[in-house]
């Protein structure tokens, strides 16, 4: 049985290619909030971190469009949004952000093309550094696209 790729995965992927393509964008690390323990949950919401932030905000205005920016809730394909999530979606595009929930990869970009952005021109330029998008997972760059794998200079003997 094949493994869905997990948000995480999800995440890595979309951020490759938001990079990629130039836009600015952040991601606002709201898991920490589950993933970091009571103690310092505590101390990241006393410093304004606020569930249900979404996964992706990019600040740039899409091409061609009038959206003031992009929020992009992303899933799993079997993720589901919270109510937190849903709340900040709807209170984003009231403010004049265009919002999605996107389940994968596949989901994300298809956003992001509908949006004008050359999301095929960013996924080039990714192979050419030989990060490759399989399904909703985004291989790393190996070590040669890297320059690891320079060749080690040649040692002489003394004559």
């Amino acid at each position: 049985m094949t493994r869905h790729a997990s948000e995480d995965e999800v995440q890595y992927a979309v951020a490759r290619v938001l990079d990629a393509m130039g836009v600015l964008w952040c991601h606002v690390p709201n898991e920490a909030l589950q993933r970091g323990g009571i103690v310092y949950g505590g101390i990241l919401v006393g410093l304004g971190v606020k569930t249900g932030v979404p996964d992706v905000l990019i600040f740039d205005r899409p091409p061609g469009q009038i959206a003031m920016g992009v929020a992009i809730e992303l899933k799993s394909q079997v993720g589901r949004p919270s109510a937190d999530q849903e709340r900040w979606l709807t209170e984003l595009a009231g403010r004049g952000w265009h919002t999605a929930v996107c389940q994968g990869v596949a989901a994300t970009l298809a956003e992001l093309r509908a949006l004008g952005w050359p999301v095929d021109d960013a996924l080039k330029r990714l192979e050419a550094t030989g990060q490759v998008l399989e399904g909703d997972r985004m291989s790393r760059p190996s070590a040669k696209a890297r320059g690891a794998s320079k060749a080690k200079p040649q040692r002489t003997k003394a004559a």
